[in-house]
């Protein structure tokens, strides 16, 4: 009798044992003396090059009492036996362990298996797989008694042995088998018994020859056990086999499959799973944690029990139990006394002709054909969207569903099932898709008709329509930092109305426009059919100041941006006059400050002092006090305005790097331009070692950062992140360009920042940044400050109940006293802020919004100032690297509007009055108004 038998569990695989008895070989003569001088358990042989063995034919041994493990090592043997002999042959007595990586190809000789038994010695020892890439194959000539791919010899009159099918242990690795003419692709040879075939996992192909089972049993007579407990199986009949099964004329079987993804493939005469040609029927068990996809081949069309010319009354049809998911792809049949038992899933996708009888429990989905003279017993589900003509009984009655001008006016799907619920619809039947339309449940009527409650246990068989009402469509109305309307609720396809103007102070409202930037101005004839933003885009008032030379000259204008500075004049000339300046008002009593933005319209007036000399009596008694002259107001504050930007955020960073190192450096920082988190901790860690942070993007490193890796000639390269952000493929092109390369990655986010702070910080430092890790704009603030202040940035869980026990860990360790929370409780929680009070003192540092936010962090963070950096608040690219440039640079980086500078920041500037400011990106992320020092 052949069983196929799986039971529940798991098979633990011997591993290749330690052993002294290991021998390294690179040569066939080495690895052929190895086989042969293996005595007892413990003989380890290892491959240490690619081998292979003469094409004529010379195959290996393993000794009768021995185990033998083949190590191979990363590289390739091939192996052919010579006359009637397997490649590797494995007698009763003999054990085999294969573990890669590495491959092996096995061809057996005449009669032979690839790796088994051979024609002259049947029976197979033990062969157990946990590894590598295996390709074994009987030979196929078909005068000979065919053997397996893996397992058993094959027969020959000659000699009238019949072998065992041995035990074949496949736990990993890919496996490819191949038997020969009456050979199963693994198990037993022709006319052989008993294999014992357990898979565990790994990939595994196995071949029929023309009268055996992919998987189990050979020609005319076969038993043993197959055991399914995992893995990817794709077993395929020979001519007159089973897919997993018997081969011709074979003893029924039991069949249990109890986990992993299974494909079986019948033959003309054999069933996919179960009896190949006059063969009664298999038991079939399939577990819940298995996939099985049987396909069934004409004539026959059998995908489980008999086969085609099977013999025998009932129960030789065989049977099925099945708890799993079993997928049938081509036409199949059941025969009468044949009983199918689901719990699981079935999934009939062609055609069923249908004589026994199943019984179902589980979920029965047609979406083919089911028809004939059998029987369904349901007291689960059956789910039928094309024909379904088999009589149904039981306690489950059918539920028709119509789409009601949702869909095609013939029914959706016929549910035999308790209750809608209980049928467990896809969504795509239970929630239809109409174009305007939402569906708003199920009634008996298709319209007008009351609610059906889905959990409702049908008594008879019922009819129901789908609900519909017209959908809703949101239309909102972003004001970009105005006062406005929000939202509009519109019927799909219905265009909304325009609402009032929104108001913005000292702006001007354009219209409402498809983007936030640009775009076009928004037709309010256009009908909504999706959830829509419209934008608010805004013009900055303008004031003219004139200036009135007081020289009889005309009057000059000059047309400012709300919050900008006015341009100082040529100084006008005036016979007879030195000019003194310019003034606020007619009496010329308050100089006017160009430093100060124009927020009015404004007069500007021309000074001005006579040069005529006043005629003096030559006998003056007394001298003529000295004339005092009007002083001039103080010097303007005029820093110099700079822009550093690149083509992208990678070419960016490396002019951040080129302004900050113009020689060479000790270090480079490299992180993922694609995302935030990993570069927000980088920067001042980056400044701590004294180099550039440069960016990349995961899968490959821009052309011009390795240009500028090269010209710095940095000592080490610290890699900031795991292989999802920065790849090993950037990283092996990182190690051609340093000495040292190191990656510091953590499980996530917050344990990348806290790898990055022990990578550079040491063990001690006072204080300590803290932001959330869950957005960008107070870290990147934070990072310049920390930077140039020689103190890291950790992120956390900004809504967590409480800091993590590994930041609280580190912070202890570097004895920081001090903790600064950046961002408000919407960012980094109250109870966060309370959890570290036991550290040391904590200060939460926050503003209205990100600008303010930044603002607060900077003043509180200098004294004084010579140079400042600004960044777009809305990316994150550019201010990444340029918080480290800014951070060597002991100066703060600002996040500001890219249209304006923001009034706390422009006001604190002023008040700093640094002589440099340098914008980073170019003009869509910062445009020339900011360059100009406007302020909004």
């Amino acid at each position: 009798m052949t069983i196929l038998l799986v039971t529940a569990g798991s098979v633990v695989a011997s591993p290749l044992p330690a052993s002294a008895n290991t021998t390294l070989v690179t040569t066939w003569t080495e690895v052929k003396a190895a086989f042969t001088a293996a005595s007892g358990v413990g003989n380890v042989v290892t491959l240490g090059e690619n081998i292979a063995g003469p094409e004529s034919g010379e195959g290996l041994v393993v000794p009768a009492g021995a185990t033998v493990s083949l190590n191979l090592g990363g590289y390739s043997l091939s192996v052919t036996g010579e006359h009637q002999n397997p490649g590797i042959a494995v007698g009763p007595t003999s054990e085999l362990l294969i573990d890669g990586p590495g491959n092996l190809k096995a061809r057996g000789s005449y009669g032979s298996a690839g790796i088994g038994g051979s024609m002259v010695n049947p029976s197979a020892g033990t062969i157990r797989i946990l590894g590598g890439t295996i390709d074994a194959a009987a030979s196929s000539k078909n005068d000979f008694g065919g053997a397996a791919g893996i397992g058993g010899g094959g027969y020959a009159s000659d000699y009238r042995v019949y072998g065992d099918g041995g035990i074949v242990e496949i736990r990993g690795g890919v496996v490819t088998a191949q038997g020969g003419t009456g050979g199963a692709g693994i198990g037993a040879g022709e006319l052989g018994t008993n294999p014992t075939i357990i898979i565990s996992g790994g990939a595994v192909t196995a071949t029929g020859g023309y009268a055996a089972a992919g998987l189990g049993g050979s020609s005319q007579t076969s038993g043993g056990v197959v055991s399914i407990l995992g893995g990817e199986i794709n077993a395929i009949a020979g001519a007159f086999g089973a897919g997993i099964g018997s081969g011709n004329i074979s003893p029924p079987m039991t069949i249990t499959i109890a986990a992993g993804t299974v494909r079986a493939t019948g033959s003309n005469y054999g069933a996919a799973i179960g009896g190949a040609s006059q063969s009664p029927g298999a038991n079939l068990t399939i577990g819940a944690d298995a996939t099985v996809t049987a396909i069934a081949v004409a004539p026959g069309m059998l995908a489980f029990g008999r086969g085609f010319d099977g013999i025998g009354a009932s129960p030789s049809f065989g049977s099925m139990n099945s708890a799993g998911h079993i997928i049938l792809p081509a036409r199949w049949t059941t025969q009468p006394g044949q009983v199918i038992t689901n719990t699981g899933l079935i999934e009939n996708l062609e055609r069923l002709d249908h004589a026994g009888l199943i019984k179902n429990s589980g979920v029965l989905d047609n979406s083919g054909y089911l028809i004939g003279s059998g029987s369904i017993e349901n007291s689960g589900t059956i789910r039928n969207t094309k024909t379904l003509s088999t009589p149904v009984s039981g306690d489950a009655f059918p539920f028709t569903l119509h789409a009601n001008d949702g869909g095609p006016a013939t029914p959706l799907v016929a549910v035999y099932s308790k209750s809608m619920d209980a049928a467990e619809l896809p969504t795509s039947v239970s929630h239809l898709a109409r174009l305007g339309f939402d569906q708003h449940g199920w009634s008996t009527a298709p319209s007008g008709g009351a609610p059906w409650n889905t959990a409702t246990a049908a008594t008879m068989p019922t009819s129901l329509y789908a609900q519909w009402e017209i959908a809703m469509r949101v239309v909102t109305f972003d004001a970009q930092n105005g006062q406005g309307p929000t939202t509009q609720s519109v019927e799909y396809d219905t265009a909304p109305s325009e609402p009032s103007a929104p108001t913005r102070a000292h702006h001007s409202f354009l219209g409402w426009f498809d983007q936030p930037v640009g775009g076009l101005q928004w037709d309010f004839g256009t009908g909504i059919t999706t959830a829509t933003t419209v934008y608010a885009q805004w013009a900055l008032d303008t004031h003219v100041v004139t200036f009135e030379p007081g020289n009889n000259d005309p009057s000059t204008v000059q047309t400012v941006d709300y919050g900008s500075l006015a341009t100082e004049p040529v100084e006008p000339a005036r016979t007879g006059f030195t000019f003194t300046g310019w003034f606020t008002d007619a009496a010329l009593k308050t100089p006017f400050n160009f430093e100060a933005p124009i927020t009015v319209a404004t007069t500007v007036y021309a000074g001005w002092k006579s040069t005529a000399v006043t005629p003096t009596p030559t006998p003056t008694p007394t001298p003529t006090p000295t004339p005092t002259t009007t002083p001039k107001p103080p010097a303007p504050w005029k820093p110099t305005m700079k822009r550093i930007s690149g083509t992208d955020r990678y070419a960016t960073s490396v002019a951040l790097s080129k302004a900050g190192f113009a020689k060479t450096a000790p270090v480079v920082y490299i992180a993922t331009g694609t995302n935030y988190p990993d570069a927000l901790g980088a920067a001042p860690a980056a400044t701590k070692e004294g180099g550039p942070l440069l960016l990349t993007p995961p899968a490959a490193l821009p052309a011009v950062v390795k240009t500028e890796i090269a010209r710095l000639k940095p000592g080490k390269i610290i890699v900031v992140g795991g292989t999802a952000a920065v790849s090993d493929t950037v990283l092996a092109e990182l190690k051609k360009l340093a000495p040292t390369v190191k990656r510091v990655a953590g499980s996530d986010r917050f344990d990348t920042a806290r790898q990055v702070v022990t990578q550079a910080f040491g063990s001690s430092v006072a204080s300590a940044y803290l932001a959330t890790g869950l957005n960008y704009p107070d870290a990147l603030s934070a990072s310049a400050a920390a930077g140039a202040n020689g103190i890291p940035v950790l992120l956390v869980n900004g809504g967590a109940t409480s800091a993590d026990t590994a930041t609280k860990t580190l912070l202890t360790k570097l004895n920081v006293k001090n903790v600064t929370v950046v961002g408000g409780k919407a960012a980094v929680s109250n109870e966060i802020v309370s959890s570290l009070k036991s550290i040391g003192k904590v200060t939460r540092i926050s503003g209205t919004d990100r600008f303010d936010t930044s603002q607060k962090v900077n003043k509180a963070a200098f004294t004084t100032i010579k140079s400042a950096y600004l960044a777009t608040g809305f990316q994150f690219p550019d201010a990444l690297a340029g918080a480290a440039l800014a951070g060597a640079k002991g100066a703060p980086l600002y996040v500001v509007q890219p249209t304006c500078i923001p009034a706390g920041i422009h006001t604190d500037l002023t008040s700093f009055t640094p002589t440099t400011i340098t914008l980073i990106g170019g003009t869509s992320a910062l445009s020339d108004t900011v360059l100009k020092r406007g302020r909004c």
